[in-house]
């Protein structure tokens, strides 16, 4: 319920209303036609404009990036997720995407930047318009190309993602056509693997000079290790060295193939080292195998034919149970190559022990018993063990080479497909979301309505509204229950008890129902109540004083009578133009007078009233509304009494003040209010008979 405060001003009454929720709530609910219809008009402009919001298309393909460096640590982890993002983040490089760019030609080509749907027309001039602004105003960096403002486009619609600690990468990239999102997302993978391919190509590179740098100097100090053991030999001149001469030269050729099946056994064992169980298909010997080769090409072929099949296609058995012949002929192939190798390096390893001892006999024999002997022993023996690392170091230096060339490298396990939908058309959405928007944002502004401009619904509005006295409060008599029929009844009742009660005994009373604005009502109850009167006895005429609309005049609908006009103008009697309808004698008006205000003005019209409560106990006059024209306020003046219609929940109560106050003074004080069409259950027994309660007749 609304809580009224009425206050007294210097010129007109205000009132103020403290609003709660009930009261915002019925607010709400009276208006939930115009609610549905607001939510309904929001769906269809929200469609509507999702018709117009741009399209996007996504291509998605997979990528086997390098291989991530293995961990046995407890950081092995974020060492995982560490790499995974700097792999994406060579994908994104800007150097990267400026290859596709130009590869492409992205910064000339249409189709990539997501654009409203708009007709050719708008969309030409509205684009001639932006190229306008742009070269007045000038926007963005000016410093930066076509091509590098294409690069920062590509890389806010570029996505790289991958599950944590692994090497495949899904690259998605959103642009306005699908062939520009396939063509750039291919683009993309197809240029990290060239870019991780030369990469390795340079680590070959920088291995291979870095192991002939390295395996010269190692040469090198050999060398001058066996010319300072030489002019050691030649300066001393020692019998015994020049007997162990022949020792010497056998032991110099001996010692030079032996270094020649040291440097073959080297690359025996890293060949056997990179052949693990673990990767026996990336080692170069089985990468060499043109059987395996074969198989694996067919198994690839079967794959491919596998991935296009149906799940339910019945021709995947057979292709799988291929594959799983194809798996162990290639096991079988791989273990064979392994067993080759094994043999091989025994062989080498074989070879290495005979030399080792065929160079100790000679050795042997050029050893001297002199102390010059022994610094040329110390010095043979330092040579030997530069000989040894040069040989281990060409042994590490070719297990590196092969780990290189054999670790697998970057590949698109599968392309992006031209994408056939759009990411999101936003139909449905827009629907829901524009149906939500104009049902939450017509109740809104209900509400802020109902709080700014607070209505009249009850008598007690009525009243705080504009201090005048209020008869009665009463529901829609044309929706009135049979069960409130009688309540209704005694309301009008006392309506017309409460106009009696001030008028003169020997003359009637005269009464002009009006209202402020059209529709509230005030012909229905104008006829109702003088239908009551006539029921309790009283004579009852009622004039249609509407001239212009004669709604009265439609409502009744007579069969023959004279309009009022004719009745002003002397033309008929009164008696001969009434027009009886349920015991009311009507007087109807035609409401095709050129001039109706000079009508009302004319002693004609006052006469007429006059004469009129002399012949009947009750005068009631339906007029037109305040706000419309002012004929009631002229025919007020000519009346005792001025009942004044309010319809419930339509007009806020500052706007039936103004009303109101257009009355002169002293006609101002004939106004009597009653409340119509007002909500059931808003009223009590006291707006019922509040009329009684008024005048104090109970």
């Amino acid at each position: 319920m609304v809580r009224l405060l009425v206050s007294e001003g210097m010129s007109a009454q205000r009132y103020t209303a403290e609003i709660t929720f009930p009261l915002l709530w019925k607010s709400v609910i009276r208006r939930k036609k115009t609610i549905l219809v607001s939510a309904m008009m929001g769906a269809c402009l929200a469609f509507a404009g999702s018709r117009l919001l741009p399209l996007q298309y996504m291509s998605e393909g997979t990528l086997l990036a390098l291989p991530s460096q293995g961990s046995s640590s407890g950081a092995a982890a974020s060492g995982a997720a560490k790499a995974t993002s700097s792999k994406a983040g060579v994908i994104r490089a800007p150097g990267l995407l400026r290859q596709v760019v130009t590869n492409l030609h992205l910064d000339t080509a249409n189709g990539l930047q997501p654009t409203l749907r708009l007709p050719a027309f708008i969309a030409t001039a509205l684009t001639y318009a932006g190229n306008e602004l742009h070269r007045m105003i000038g926007t963005g960096d000016p410093a930066l190309s076509a091509v590098d403002r294409t690069v920062r486009l590509v890389a806010k619609h570029l996505q790289v993602e991958s599950e944590e600690g692994s090497d495949v990468l899904a690259v998605r990239f959103y642009a306005a056509q699908p062939q520009v999102a396939a063509a750039v997302a291919n683009g993309v993978m197809e240029a990290y693997v060239r870019t991780t391919e030369a990469g390795r190509q340079q680590h070959l590179k920088a291995i291979a000079a870095a192991t002939a740098q390295q395996a010269a100097e190692n040469q090198q100090e050999i060398a001058q290790l066996e010319q300072k053991i030489a002019q050691f030999v030649q300066d001393h001149n020692m019998s015994e060295v020049q007997n162990s001469l022949t020792a010497a030269l056998a032991l110099e050729k001996y010692q030079d193939q032996l270094a020649q099946a040291r440097e073959d056994l080297a690359h025996k064992q890293a060949a056997l080292d990179t052949l693990s169980d673990d990767n026996l298909s990336g080692a170069e010997e089985v990468l060499d195998s043109k059987t395996i080769q074969k198989l694996k090409e067919t198994r690839a072929n079967l794959i491919e034919l596998l991935s296009k099949l149906a799940p339910t296609d019945s021709r995947r058995v057979n292709i799988r149970n291929g594959l799983t012949g194809i798996n162990t002929q290639i096991e079988s192939e791989t273990k064979l190559v392994h067993t080759a190798l094994i043999r091989a390096f025994a062989m080498a390893k074989g070879k290495v022990q005979a030399l080792t001892a065929a160079v100790a006999q000679p050795s042997n024999a050029a050893q001297l018993s002199t102390g010059e002997g022994s610094a040329l022993k110390l010095m043979q023996a330092s040579l030997e063990g530069k000989r040894a690392l040069n040989t281990d170091f060409a042994t590490h230096a070719e297990q590196m080479r092969l780990a290189v060339e054999q670790a697998p490298g970057a590949r698109i396990l599968f392309a992006a497909p031209l994408p056939e939908q759009p990411v999101h058309s936003y139909g449905v959405l827009s629907i829901l979301l524009g149906f939500a928007v104009g049902m939450v944002g017509s109740a809104m502004m209900i509400v802020t309505r109902a709080v700014t401009h607070p209505k009249i619904s009850t008598g007690q509005d009525m009243i705080a509204a504009t201090g005048l006295p209020v008869v009665g409060c009463l529901p829609d008599l044309l929706k009135t229950s049979p069960k409130a029929t009688p309540i209704v009844d005694e309301t009008l009742r006392a309506v017309w008890l409460t106009l009696r009660a001030s008028g003169r005994a020997e003359r009637g009373t005269s009464v002009l129902v009006t209202s402020s604005e059209i529709g509230e009502g005030k012909t229905t109850i104008a006829l109702a109540t003088a239908r009551r009167m006539a029921m309790d006895g009283s004579r009852v005429l009622l004039i249609d004083a509407d001239l212009r609309r004669k709604h009265l005049s439609t409502t009744v609908k007579p069969d023959a009578a004279q309009p009022l006009e004719k009745v002003l103008s002397g033309e008929v009697a009164l008696a001969e133009a009434v027009n009886g309808h349920y015991g009311v004698d009507c007087l109807l008006a035609a409401g095709s007078y050129p001039n109706p205000v000079s009508l009302i003005l004319s002693d004609r019209f006052a006469n007429l009233v006059e004469n009129s409560r002399a012949q009947y106990d009750f005068v009631l006059l339906d007029s037109p509304p305040v706000l419309r024209v002012a004929d009631a306020l002229l025919i007020a003046s000519l009346c005792e009494h001025v009942l004044y219609v309010v319809q419930a929940d339509r007009l806020p109560g500052a706007v039936v003040e103004e009303a109101t106050r257009r009355f002169a003074g002293t006609d101002r004080d004939k106004l009597l209010g009653l409340v119509v069409r007002a909500d059931s259950r808003n009223l009590t027994l006291g707006d019922y008979y509040g009329g009684y309660r008024s005048f104090g007749l109970y």
